[in-house]
């Protein structure tokens, strides 16, 4: 297969992975502190939100996970201009969706828009935000931009 000489790097490409990078390394900073039971950070994260990490399902663990890691991951590789960014992107937004979704629908009834913003506001953020980033990846691929 002939070598595909990559598109010209457009000028947004810096600022929208290097902002990818940025949030996706706050969140894996934060799943740390978290996952090796730094209690400071624990009682600032979850202060009015469950406080037992383990009531969750597992696959709440693991999309909570995917969305981290794949995120960052995905957000190095399109700062690399590589086109396995896209596919690992998808991977962090549709974590983002599984833990938001679980969020959301575990909220006490009546919902109230208070709850809402507090308990599922973020991850709601999170995930346009994954979502954003993995439409803007797919675009650049589509564009001969990743390679």
């Amino acid at each position: 297969m002939p070598h595909v000489k990559p598109a010209a790097r457009p000028w947004h490409l810096w600022p929208v992975a290097l902002a990818a990078v940025a949030v996706f390394a706050a969140l894996a900073v934060d799943y740390l502190l978290v996952r090796l039971g730094f209690e400071t950070h624990v009682a600032l994260v979850l202060a009015g939100a469950q406080a037992d990490l383990g009531a969750h399902p597992l696959w709440v663990a693991v999309g909570w996970g995917a969305t981290v890691w794949a995120g960052l991951v995905g957000a190095v590789m399109l700062m690399a201009r590589e086109d396995g960014a896209a596919v690992a992107l998808a991977f962090a937004f549709l974590g983002a969706v599984a833990v938001s979704g679980h969020v959301l629908a575990s909220l006490p009834a009546p919902l109230t828009l208070d709850a809402v913003r507090s308990e599922g506001g973020a991850l709601a953020a999170l995930a346009a935000f994954s979502l954003l980033v993995w439409l803007y990846a797919r675009v650049q691929k589509q564009r001969g931009v990743l390679t």
